[in-house]
């Protein structure tokens, strides 16, 4: 269409020279073509013409073009040949960004100085549409990330129409090419039918169609069942008008990390979701977090890389079955004469018991039959069922599962034949009256105990394990067509628990949040002396000991305080499972032949073994350096040597340990008393190692800019011209992190002392390219320290230590490192 838009020109000489065996041929004055004819004004869009001829206004004399608006409410080009439509077309903005952020209005977009940067005054009267032109929307819509968003100028450089494409995932269920006589006729030759993921909210559309309205457009060939699109509908909606289609590009890998509702990380490639604010609900179809890690998922991505679909691996979903335990009545407190009955129900979800209260008159209520309705006794149901309000339906597997376990007319009938431990990959069972069954258990298999009933039901929750013994019964929930594999197993009376691995240490204090009540932290297992990165839901800055409560079908833990001590206060060969915490030892006879011995803090030790014990330091680099025994403590000879160190100075040590048949088998070291006095460490520091320093060419901000990526530092007469005046406490005493970005882009830089924030600032950087943050790091001439940022570092100098660092934007680490402070 440019061509046919262009203006034509003449030129009025041409000369020929010729100079040897070479030709030149010169021109001179290039004038635009003048059109006097009645086609003036059918392209150039003038109402009476510019008295200039286009390409199409000579050759095309038929054809026109007429300013529009597209289904999008894009400022159009509309083409007409000889009374027929040809198409209307969108005109190129005049400024397009791609959403980036989930914290965005459509009108920070075009105003924001980090993004189309018009001002105010240029977008005060510009109109907002949002996938479509009948949806003119306000400024503050809410954009997300991975919309495109369109500008518009008029003639005065002012802002007329800001336009958001957003597209969302659709399926092809099903493509019929049996048409009817009346859509065929309408130029049908396909219906095609568009879900989500899943199968559901579907509605049909047609490769090609009179009314444009029921198309779906973007149409390809390739289009087939299966075929997974990004489809721009009208207004944002599921199932309404199609304005655009295409089919979304299919990633299929392993998750090996995830943030929960904002990236996917999937064979080493990082991916965003689609999203805004308020999370990715209508944005994405599919999980957004709790992905199994090592599993194989497909995600699929609009053309610019944002997720919009994800498909993968599931467990059974089994959310709106209960495991009844029984039934029961309770009295009004008003009439003695009414009764209220309840089902004691446990949730498949995770493991929760409620009690749900029953319509006894309802004939369709399954519980009916087990009701006491004379005195409201609590009457034993062991059964599945789910719930309509107050109606219970027994459960069986539907279409879908296979249930065993539950026989008809004798209620729970299998037993496991062996007990079951953690880490077992199969199963097998002991019927009554019949035969028995081998099952297959893996890491996705949900498990759920059940233990006693009404006021003293206790229940337990985990996905891929869990121990138990024979002395119960077990129900099997399996696939109708793998019934070897059992997707969920209820454990009844059967002393059920998350293993002697649920005694778990936690060292430290660093905790990392990855999501709505989810924390990360490590934690060392008590069965085998391991350590971990475990998810839990809620943030735990204390170290100590604490107990697996239950473990939901995404891997998160709940844990309670655990702590266990002899009664007697003597620990001995047949202690087990014991606890101590915060014992000082304060004599070196304390630790005798690699055993604990004496009393310690009022706890008898009668020569127990620390033989074997894993010993780690809990304590934090700051606190190594500021001790009297720097070194990490992570063996016997360690232990004692801190132990003399710190009785030399009239000092104890502190430690944590746990007991299990009759020896100690883990020891955190949590403090060393006594202050260091050797001058090196815990002091102010002078210098650096660990950085680079700058050259005497680098005297100011764009030199500096200009250097490799990483942490410089400068003498104490260097000169960074432009910004001398904010630089506090002399240069030789600031870190500058120099850091590289693709566009504008929020930077953090994050300091950090063995895992613990320190120092944190985050900055708006303009444009791509080199940019650096600068900070006052030492304060040896006591000039004070005023950082911008937030920590201890904002006013209060870093000591000798090592410390490590990290620059992001959004998900992505820009630099990171460590450095050192020297005295």
């Amino acid at each position: 269409f440019n061509m046919l838009q262009a203006t034509m020109v003449e030129y009025d000489k041409k000369d020929t020279i010729v100079v040897g065996d070479i030709t030149i041929n010169t021109t001179s004055t290039r004038k635009d073509v003048e059109n006097n004819t009645n086609t003036d004004g059918n392209i150039d869009g003038e109402r009476n013409g510019d008295g200039l001829m286009q390409f199409g206004e000579k050759y095309f004399k038929d054809l026109e073009k007429e300013d529009a608006t597209d289904i999008f409410g894009h400022p159009s080009s509309k083409w007409v040949y000889d009374g027929d439509d040809v198409g209307t077309y969108a005109n190129e903005a005049d400024a397009t960004y791609v959403v980036e952020d989930d914290d965005m209005d459509v009108g920070q977009v075009v105003t924001s100085s980090s993004y189309m940067n018009y001002s105010s005054s240029e977008a005060k009267d510009a109109k907002y549409f949002l996938n479509g032109d009948d949806n003119e929307v306000k400024s503050s819509e809410l954009v997300a990330v991975g919309d495109i968003v369109e500008a518009y100028e008029n003639d005065n450089g002012d802002v007329e129409t800001v336009v958001v494409s957003r597209y969302t995932v659709a399926k092809i269920d099903k493509v019929d090419t049996d048409v009817s006589t009346a859509e065929s006729r309408n130029g049908a030759s396909e219906v095609l039918t568009l879900t989500d993921l899943d199968g559901d909210n579907s509605n049909d559309y047609y490769d090609k169609y009179d009314d444009a309205e029921k198309t779906l457009r973007g149409y390809a060939s390739s289009y087939d069942e299966g075929s997974v699109l990004a489809v721009a509908f009208r207004d944002g909606k599921f199932g309404d008008e199609v304005l655009a289609s295409y089919e979304a590009e299919a990633v299929t890998g392993e998750v090996t990390a995830f943030r929960e509702d904002e990236t996917v990380t999937m064979d080493g490639t990082k991916y965003e979701f689609a999203r805004n604010e308020n999370g990715t609900a209508g944005f994405v179809d599919g999980i957004t977090s709790n992905f199994d890690f090592d599993k194989e998922y497909t995600i699929y991505l609009t053309a610019d890389g944002y997720v919009i679909g994800v498909e993968g691996a599931a467990g059974a979903d089994l959310s709106d079955v209960y495991y009844v335990a029984g039934v029961y009545g309770e009295e009004s407190r008003y009439n003695a004469s009414k009764m209220t009955y309840y089902a004691q129900a446990v949730s498949l979800a995770d493991g929760s018991a409620s009690d749900i209260e029953l319509d006894e008159k309802d004939s369709k209520n399954e519980l009916v039959e087990f009701l006491d309705t004379d005195n409201g006794n609590y009457v034993a149901v062991k059964g599945l069922y789910t719930f309509d309000d107050d109606i219970a339906t027994a459960w069986d597997g539907d279409r879908d599962y296979t249930v065993y376990g539950i026989d008809e007319d004798d209620g729970l009938n299998t037993s496991l034949k062996n007990a079951l431990a953690m880490d077992d990959t199969k199963f097998s069972t002991n019927v009554t009256g019949g035969s028995g069954k081998t099952f297959y258990v893996d890491e996705n298999t949900q498990y759920l105990g059940v233990d006693d009933y009404a006021d003293d039901i206790d229940t337990v929750y985990a996905m891929g394990g869990m121990k138990a013994d024979t002395s119960g019964n077990v129900i099997v929930i399996a696939d109708q067509d793998e019934d070897r594999d059992a997707l969920y197993v209820i454990l009844v009376d059967s002393s059920a628990s998350v293993g002697s691995a649920d005694i778990l240490y936690a060292a430290g204090s660093s905790t990392d949040k990855v999501g709505t009540d989810k924390y990360v932290r490590e934690f060392w297992s008590m069965e085998d002396n391991t350590s971990e990165d475990i998810t839990i839901d809620e943030k735990l800055s204390a170290n100590g000991f604490y107990e697996v409560d239950s473990i939901d079908e995404d891997g998160v833990y709940t844990l309670k305080d655990y702590s266990k001590s002899e009664s007697d206060n003597i620990i001995d060969e047949d202690s087990d499972g014991i606890t101590a915490e915060d014992l000082a030892l304060d004599n070196t006879d304390q630790i005798y032949r690699n055993a604990l011995s004496g009393t310690i803090d009022g706890v008898k030790f009668d020569d127990v073994s620390i033989a074997n014990a894993t010993i780690i330091d809990g304590r934090s680099n700051s606190d190594r350096n500021d001790s009297v025994y720097d070194r990490e403590i992570n063996s016997i000879s360690r232990l004692e040597a801190a132990l003399e160190a710190a009785t030399d100075v009239s000092d104890d040590v502190s430690i944590d340990l746990y007991v299990k048949d009759g020896e100690i088998t883990f020891i955190c070291v949590t403090d060393v008393g006594g202050v260091a006095d050797n001058g090196d460490s815990g002091d102010a520091g002078t210098g650096f190692e660990g950085t680079t320093t700058a050259g005497a060419s680098v005297n100011d901000s764009n030199a500096l800019k200009g250097q490799k990526d990483g942490v410089y530092t400068f003498a104490d007469n260097a000169s960074l011209s432009d910004i001398d005046s904010d630089i506090r406490g002399g240069i030789e005493n600031n870190l500058f992190f120099k850091f590289t970005t693709e566009d504008t882009a929020y930077a953090t830089l994050v300091i950090y002392d063995d895992g613990e924030t320190v120092y944190e600032e985050g900055v708006t950087f303009t444009g791509a390219g080199g940019h650096f943050f600068y900070v006052q790091v030492l304060d040896p001439n006591n000039v004070g320290m005023i950082n911008s940022g937030t920590g201890s570092m904002k006013d209060t100098p870093l000591t000798v230590g090592t410390y490590t660092y990290e620059v992001y934007s959004g998900n992505d680490t820009l630099l990171e490192g460590e450095f050192e402070v020297v005295k």
